[in-house]
């Protein structure tokens, strides 16, 4: 990873980083451009991911693939092969460490089906849904898209492997507690909706690995573009006192990220620019959970300081970089290193504690 600037040294500006803020045409521009490379890092890993699950999660993984995602939902796929390998980390490395009672494998399994029940969505957009549906907005603003894409995911996951006549109902006892895997299904993002209680204990690993695709590469900068484009986010923004002088920029929401996983600056990551980008607990409240949320387990942890040093780097980068077809070459070299971050944690034969946190 390039270094980052002096202590205390402003983010300088460019082009490219300043046009952002005014330029819807070049926010598309750059949306499609990550949407595509995207997709094309979920091609490119798909044998390498396949390879790396058991027979039954396989099996699972491909009847899903079955119910695709909303061409709009472009990051559902990455997102999935992210979290999956991110989860088979925690349970391994965990279950080695002798921290907790030994994760289940099914927690694994449930990570491939907990956003299903979008592709069930974008499969049925009939009166049924449309009346759920009370409130607009994004899905992961939404919490009544929150509660409906669970419900679904719960559902098609009962459907294919508890139902008689189910796919994969043979084989139901890979799942060890049935009702405590659909419960963690079920439940999965109610931390973002002010119902964390409602997660079971266990699903917490699970709920970790998923928040860490929003603090990836992808998830970043998509997110940051959908701030640029949407003007309640942005007042949202300015009311926190994040987007000074009308100006929301990347490293301000790294600020907001940073709240939401880090209770305290002596949780931060090793060598974190703590000048550059500080702790302000208070901004925690901006996220969808409205609090502070930290990793469950110290895996968990080493994935987080990974993730917020890789976005430290990209906030610098996007000060730095002068055109569309830089952004291009940067993007893809670190949505790659990440993807291949995760597959090497996997392919060792041996759990390596010392790997996991010098990446």
């Amino acid at each position: 990873m390039p270094d980052l600037q002096p202590m205390g040294e402003p983010l300088a500006t460019n082009t490219l980083s300043n046009s952002l803020t005014t330029d819807s045409v070049l926010r598309q521009q750059l949306m499609s451009m990550i949407s595509t490379l995207a997709t094309a890092e979920f091609q490119n890993r798909l044998d390498s991911f396949r390879a790396h699950l058991k027979q039954f999660d396989l099996e699972v993984f491909d009847a899903c693939q079955k119910v695709p995602y909303a061409p709009k939902d472009w990051w559902r796929d990455p997102h999935d092969i992210f979290v999956n390998q991110s989860l088979q980390i925690i349970v391994r490395y965990e279950n080695s460490s002798g921290r907790f009672d030994l994760l289940p494998d099914w927690l694994v399994t449930a990570s491939i089906l907990h956003d299903r029940g979008y592709g069930v969505l974008a499969s049925n957009q009939g009166a049924t849904t449309d009346q759920y549906l009370k409130r607009s907005g994004a899905h992961w603003e939404n919490p009544d898209t929150r509660i409906l894409h669970s419900l679904l995911s719960r559902e098609f996951a009962s459907s294919l492997i508890f139902s008689e006549e189910g796919l994969l109902y043979a084989k139901r006892s890979e799942i060890s507690n049935p009702e405590l895997f659909l419960k963690v299904i079920e439940t999965h993002d109610h931390p973002l909706i002010g119902r964390f209680p409602e997660l079971p204990e266990v699903g917490r690993h699970h709920f970790d690995a998923d928040s860490l695709f929003s603090i990836s590469l992808v998830s970043f900068v998509k997110d940051y573009l959908s701030y640029l484009d949407d003007p309640k986010k942005l007042q949202k923004a300015t009311d926190s006192g994040l987007a000074k002088s009308g100006m929301f920029t990347a490293s301000d929401l790294l600020q907001a990220r940073i709240a939401r996983y880090y209770p305290s600056e002596l949780e931060l990551p090793n060598n974190w620019n703590a000048n550059l980008f500080p702790l302000e607990s208070r901004l925690a409240s901006f996220s969808e959970a409205g609090q502070c949320l930290p990793p469950s387990s110290p895996t968990a942890k080493s994935l987080t300081d990974s993730c917020f040093l890789d976005l430290a780097d990209c906030c610098v980068q996007l000060a730095t970089l002068t055109d569309l077809k830089e952004f291009e070459v940067w993007f893809e070299k670190g949505v790659a290193a990440q993807f291949s971050k995760l597959q090497k944690l996997l392919e060792l034969k041996e759990v390596n504690v010392e790997f996991l946190k010098a990446n």
